[in-house]
């Protein structure tokens, strides 16, 4: 029906176009019979060849024109949405995707095997859609000393503050995974260097601040890691591993 109704519109303002035209022709010839000749039929029918190449090329341009602003309109609205449709089939597979994954238990945050399941769905994302994805890589140095000398119910208060204080600097779109012992990660889909940049600021600081009143001993180190158009998503996870080394 939608599609209908745009080449209705289509065939509308390319009549326009033929009808301004066509009004232009009349005008010239008003002009001409007034200027020229000595009866209206003359100047309306059988101008001289330049006038009428003239009034030709100018209805030929309108009528043109028309039809293809009429064109330039129908095909950005059809790939608007096309655009809108491949948003909302993305965002319902990436709701799907995370909802139906398995949460760690300790922290409330996805597995590894989640994080990885999520990290090689965007980059097929990726090579369909450009969009860019980032990888903060954050790692708690002490955490394990820690873990020995404190009760357990410091223990299980300090990670579900550690969660909250990653899930708090997420969207929905984005993931925050717990990868082991005391390594966490978060991935920001569609965040550039510098966007990722500001988030692993923010969540460093805070997280510092936090294990700090636990521990002096303890500190958060991060490394921050791009997806690149040449990376496969085996190359991807390998910068992740290289990233937990560098951390």
């Amino acid at each position: 029906m939608k599609n209908e109704k745009r080449k209705l519109f289509n065939i509308k303002i390319t009549l326009i176009g033929l009808v301004v035209g066509l009004t232009f022709w009349v005008i010239a010839s008003v002009y001409d019979y007034l200027l020229f000749y000595n009866d209206y039929i003359t100047s309306l029918f059988m101008p001289h060849m330049s006038d009428l190449y003239y009034r030709l090329a100018i209805v030929f341009i309108t009528t043109i024109s028309a039809y293809l602003i009429g064109l330039y309109q129908y095909k950005s609205e059809y790939i608007e949405d096309l655009l809108k449709i491949e948003k909302v089939q993305r965002e319902d597979a990436e709701y799907a995707l995370k909802t139906s994954t398995v949460i760690d238990e300790e922290t409330g945050l996805y597995t590894q095997a989640a994080a990885i399941k999520f990290l090689e769905h965007e980059v097929n994302q990726f090579q369909r859609f450009k969009t860019e994805l980032s990888v903060v890589f954050l790692e708690i140095e002490g955490f394990s000393a820690f873990l020995q000398n404190q009760p357990e119910s410091d223990i299980e208060k300090l990670k579900h503050d550690i969660s909250e204080i990653v899930k708090s600097n997420i969207r929905r779109s984005d993931m925050a995974g717990h990868w082991g012992n005391n390594n966490y990660i978060m991935a920001t889909v569609k965040t550039d260097s510098k966007q990722a940049k500001e988030v692993e600021s923010k969540v460093r600081n805070n997280m510092n601040k936090l294990v700090h009143e636990y521990d002096d001993h303890m500190q958060v180190v991060t490394e921050i890691t791009h997806l690149e158009e040449s990376d496969s998503a085996m190359d991807f996870l390998n910068k992740i591993a290289m990233c937990r080394k560098a951390a």
